[in-house]
């Protein structure tokens, strides 16, 4: 435990030292924001895409005094050190030495997938970190601990992902099925209490959940279909951008042409998208060297080769919508913890140990655990070397991105002087841009891409308005600045930065990096 509180804490260190001046923001943390906000008036929103846990969670923060963007960020740090400090303990539990324990920590926090998710406020991070916790908590069960903190580890966690993400049931009901059904040991001891409070109490939070998603939609469909259909979307599509731009530059249209999501998008999906998850490097790397350390020495840990059937299982449900990079953090988390009970397999067992004192200086070959441990630190110190390495340039990369909106944010608004109301922009760079605000609530926008959907657009509308484009660029309205970005290849930016361009009644100001800024040169009205 020592171990994994170290590691834990020196990665939530690190990660909120190096995300807090770099952190970026994308549309679903804009939902973040608004939900947050509303939750402030006293409405919880719970919608087809997310349940209410996250927004509940950064609303709480920002009640003591932590803007929405650094109580995500602070989230997504928290979760990284969680996974980091699970992957310490459960190698700790495997009988790994505590050097490389350490290590193996540090090596999950700076596996590329979660890397980046923990520099930014997203609910990607602290979804993969509580999992962790969960995971751990069944690994302890099956190797026969069941006290107090087990059933804290395990229902805490799990209630809490069921709150954040519907899919969360995809990861909580199958452990709690595999605590139920695990044979017990020969001492009378099993898993079969803990799985069955599990099972109850997953089924009922999640029950709960889909009840309130009732109440406000009249529905208890969540987005699958739509995640599905959006998957067959980016397949088909020549490139993910012109994908996107088709589904978001009018998103409520998209909706309105039922886009389909049967049986064929499904396969279609699950073919294309289940081999990119299973060959990210943690995954196969862990399951090769499970298996054939588990081959020479005819065992394993306890509850280790549970993952080795939980990785393609748990994967093949996500691969019917699409795959994302953030998506496969836990996959490939529960890769790196299979190379570590594989690692583990290096080390005499307790009971081996106990022969092994028994028998003359002699008899057999035995291998030193300290050769061992000290050639495995080295390697994985070699692992963590080479992912830093990779890792600087995005640091970097991320950090002049941030200080380019933070000033193009600041030159926008002070031609509108000084009033948010007034400047046009897309709400993720807006957002950004809005520091003193407590729920960085973005300025009006064109497009608000997937927050358009008519069932949640109307809770949106006072929060962040949507104008016309064409209002805006015929000078009517309150509009009086737009900030634009060349980085932003969606067809409903294009256009309007080729609209500006012609336009007689917007005078473009200096380019702040990639932003573009106009200015209303004729009076409104004219």
């Amino acid at each position: 435990m020592r171990t994994a509180l170290l590691t834990g804490s020196i990665v939530f260190a690190a990660c909120a030292l190096l995300a807090l001046p770099r952190a970026l923001m994308n549309t679903d943390f804009v939902y973040t924001c608004l939900t947050a906000a509303l939750a402030g008036r006293g409405e919880i929103l719970v919608s087809p895409y997310f349940p209410p846990g996250y927004p509940l969670l950064v609303y709480g923060l920002v009640q003591c005094g932590l803007s929405a963007l650094s109580a995500g960020t602070l989230l997504a740090a928290l979760g990284t050190a969680l996974s980091a400090a699970c992957v310490s303990y459960c190698a700790r539990l495997w009988q790994v030495p505590g050097a490389p324990a350490f290590i193996f920590g540090l090596l999950a926090a700076s596996l590329p997938s979660l890397f980046i998710i923990s520099l930014n406020p997203q609910l990607d991070a602290l979804y993969t970190g509580l999992a962790a916790v969960l995971i751990a908590a069944a690994m302890r069960a099956f190797s026969g601990r069941h006290g107090f903190g087990v059933y804290l580890a395990a229902l805490l966690p799990g209630m809490i992902l069921l709150s954040l993400r519907w899919h969360a049931a995809l990861l909580v009901l199958p452990i709690a099925l595999a605590l139920l059904f695990t044979p017990r040991r020969k001492d009378g001891s099993g898993t079969q209490a803990l799985g069955t409070v599990l099972l109850l109490l997953g089924a009922a939070v999640l029950a709960g959940g889909l009840w309130l998603l009732y109440q406000q939609q009249g529905s208890l469909q969540t987005a699958a279909p739509l995640q599905i259909a959006a998957g067959a979307v980016y397949r088909k599509a020549a490139d993910p951008e012109a994908a996107a731009s088709l589904m978001y530059d009018d998103y409520a249209r998209w909706l309105a042409s039922e886009p389909a999501a049967g049986v064929q998008e499904i396969l279609g999906n699950v073919l294309a998208n289940w081999p990119r998850f299973l060959t990210r490097k943690a995954v196969p790397a862990g399951i090769v060297l499970f298996i054939i350390m588990g081959l020479i020495r005819r065992r394993s840990p306890p509850g280790s080769a549970w993952l080795l059937a939980f990785i393609p299982l748990y994967t093949l449900a996500l691969s019917a919508t699409y795959f994302t990079e953030r998506a496969s953090a836990l996959p490939e988390l529960c890769g790196l913890l299979l190379a570590t009970a594989a690692a583990s397999l290096a080390f005499p067992s307790l009971s081996e140990h106990k022969r092994n004192r028994l028998r003359t200086k002699h008899a057999g070959t035995r291998v030193d655990p300290a050769l061992v441990g000290g050639l495995l630190s080295l390697l994985l110190l070699a692992g963590l070397g080479w992912n830093i390495w990779r890792e600087l340039p995005i640091l970097r990369a991320q950090a002049a991105q941030r200080r380019e909106i933070i000033a193009a944010g600041e030159a926008a608004l002070k031609l509108a002087g000084g009033e948010r109301g007034k400047v046009l922009a897309m709400p993720h760079r807006s957002a950004l841009s809005a520091a003193g605000m407590p729920y960085n609530i973005p300025a009006p926008s064109f497009t608000r891409m997937w927050l358009d959907d008519p069932r949640l657009a109307p809770r949106f509308d006072a929060l962040l308005p949507r104008y016309d484009w064409n209002s805006v660029l015929l000078g009517k309205g309150e509009t009086s600045a737009v900030l634009l970005s060349e980085d932003d290849p969606s067809g409903a930016n294009q256009f309007m930065i080729e609209a500006l361009e012609k336009s007689s009644r917007w005078t473009e100001q200096p380019r702040v990096g990639n932003s573009r800024i106009w200015r209303l040169s004729l009076p409104h009205g004219y």
